[in-house]
């Protein structure tokens, strides 16, 4: 009977030894859920104490946005110099345990964050650069990003791929984001615009998904409804660049349009991120959200319905950021959102790797190029496509 009680013993515990691994693979870690999320803070140096620091050596956010002011001229917030932000930005990349992106609003004219008065190149707008031809914007775009990588950041969230349905759209329109009101002339530009930051080592972001360039009023401050005025040939750029290798992220809006969902803003739709963006239109890249802050979004819901929303839409990279002004406890915040839903089954392992996996590979294949940026880049990567030819990972051909 003894021998039986050890044998069974004996069976029982090398069960739960070969079974443990298989348990803990499934786990959610922090550092997982921090991949998850784009923080920003306030400050032009960092002390080894201070709030994002602890958060990004813990893995607790897996990168940051930086701004150069705050809104309502309330003073500087990251950016005063070209060797002042180079210098911030090595103290972040330094810290990080693991893959690490930083993130910048550069896109030319009225949209730039790194200023000629601070000691960086002039950049022209959209709706200039539209006026020409796609390779002098792939130029420009590959000098910005030239610029960028040399201080640094990995992200530009650069090119606005909106086109200019509406001239007095007082965020598109009437700040010359847009690079043309033909949705060809947008697609190509904006194609050309991603391949030259990426030709830089620089990950471009393809924004405003699904559009933006129709509407009325800006999302920053109000709910937007473009139901009426939103029409499918503001997917030809999107559609465009899919069809020929973009190598980089896309950015969803926080516009309503009934059109896709009758209920949710598209940075809170599945049906726009998971079931137009990347069933539809095959797009199995990156998806980052737009600034959780806007009013179009904290007006109608609490940031747990957002932070909810916004990852069981398919979105990838929860931005977590404002210069209006900068919240220094919001990453935190968001951080608790997702580790709750984790917690409670509601943000399923599975989701969570997903995520993570798309967010390495995008990383990875940037490291091919400018493995400064990528420092903890895994040495396998597919490398990017920039050219024409090629199929790139981030597009599902039929």
């Amino acid at each position: 009977m003894k021998k039986l009680v050890s044998a069974l013993l004996a069976a029982l515990s090398c069960l739960l030894s070969t079974s443990a691994p298989a348990f803990a693979a499934k786990t959610i870690t922090d550092a997982m859920l921090g991949q998850m999320i784009m923080a920003c803070f306030d400050g032009t140096s960092l002390k080894p104490d201070a709030p994002i620091m602890q958060a990004v050596r813990a893995g607790r956010v897996g990168g940051v946005i930086l701004f150069d002011i705050k809104r309502h001229g309330a003073g500087v917030m990251n950016i005063t110099s070209v060797k002042q932000t180079a210098k911030l930005v090595r103290t972040l990349r330094e810290a990080a345990p693991g893959r690490f992106l930083i993130a910048v609003d550069q896109e030319g004219g009225t949209v730039r964050r790194l200023h000629p008065k601070h000691g960086f190149r002039d950049c022209p707008s959209a709706a200039r650069l539209g006026r020409g031809k796609p390779q002098a914007t792939q130029a420009d775009a590959f000098a910005t990003g030239r610029e960028l990588a040399a201080i640094g950041i990995n992200v530009d969230f650069a090119p606005v791929a909106d086109v200019n349905v509406n001239p007095d759209c007082p965020i598109i329109g009437k700040r010359q984001r847009a690079f043309s009101s033909d949705p060809k002339v947008c697609a190509a530009h904006a194609l050309a615009y991603g391949r030259g930051l990426a030709q830089a080592g620089v990950i471009p972001a393809l924004k405003h998904f699904p559009g933006h360039g129709s509407s009325t009023k800006d999302s920053h401050w109000d709910f937007v409804d473009i139901t009426k005025t939103w029409t499918e040939a503001e997917l030809i750029p999107y559609r465009e660049a899919f069809a020929q290798d973009w190598p980089g992220m896309v950015m969803t809006n926080h516009l309503y349009n009934a059109n896709i969902d009758d209920k949710y803003p598209a940075s809170l739709s599945r049906a726009a991120v998971q079931g137009l963006l990347r069933e539809k239109l095959g797009f199995e890249g990156v998806v980052v959200s737009d600034s959780l802050l806007m009013r179009a979004v904290t007006d109608h819901y609490t940031l747990e319905e957002t932070v909810e929303l916004v990852v069981t839409s398919g979105t990838d990279i929860v931005l977590a950021a404002s210069n209006d002004p900068p919240d220094p406890k919001l990453h935190e915040r968001v951080f608790a959102v997702l580790r709750r839903l984790a917690d409670e089954g509601k943000l399923t392992y599975e989701r969570v790797k997903l995520s993570n996996d798309r967010i390495a590979a995008l990383y990875d294949r940037f490291a091919k190029i400018a493995p400064q940026l990528y420092p903890h880049a895994a040495a396998d990567a597919k490398p990017v496509k920039t050219g024409k030819t090629g199929t790139e990972a981030n597009v599902r051909r039929p």
